[in-house]
């Protein structure tokens, strides 16, 4: 190869690769808003929250007791008051434990102020294009949107004009079955 040829081909070489590059991200990022993995349906989680009525009813009697506020993550150290002890490793431990027992993605939010408690069972798709379902404590207030089912749910034109959705499905008394997208 002549030294003519040999910058015009080098320069080809990283076009290429950076194009196979950009290409390798559009894809993935088509993918995960895409719905490979399609929500469990409602029966699905209610019967997961059915089955472990125990352990959520221990998380929230733990969150009380710990003052946790804000999110919690199995991996993550939960949010306390400043005035108040962090929690130990011992009870991030039991957190964990019990959190995985019950299923979905480890994690949850709880409102120290109100005690709303939010248990995050499934979760697809990125930032601003995804959706999910929870298991809520919701102790008082009105709630918009309470439907008999989110499986299957189709946007309405006021939903596309809102850009988001929230239904709740009543489980039993305070519980409910909370379905978000954006």
């Amino acid at each position: 190869m002549d030294a003519e040829q040999q910058p015009k081909n080098a320069a080809y070489g990283r076009g290429v690769t950076r194009s196979s590059g950009s290409i390798a991200l559009s894809i993935m990022l088509l993918l995960a808003g895409c719905d490979l993995w399609p929500a469990p349906s409602d029966a699905s989680i209610i019967e997961r929250f059915n089955s472990h009525r125990p352990e959520f009813n221990r998380l929230l009697e733990m969150f009380r007791h710990d003052g946790v506020f804000g999110h919690f993550h199995c991996n993550i150290p939960p949010s306390v008051p400043l005035d108040a002890p962090p929690v130990s490793q011992e009870r991030r431990a039991e957190y964990a434990k019990i959190m995985k027992a019950i299923g979905g993605d480890c994690g949850a939010y709880y409102d120290f102020g109100s005690g709303r408690a939010e248990f995050f069972m499934w979760s697809t798709g990125m930032l601003f294009a995804g959706q999910g379902k929870s298991i809520v404590y919701i102790p008082g207030g009105e709630l918009p949107h309470v439907v008999s089912s989110t499986d299957g749910y189709r946007w309405t034109p006021e939903d596309h004009r809102m850009g988001s959705v929230t239904l709740y499905r009543q489980i039993e008394g305070l519980w409910y079955l909370l379905y978000q997208a954006n």
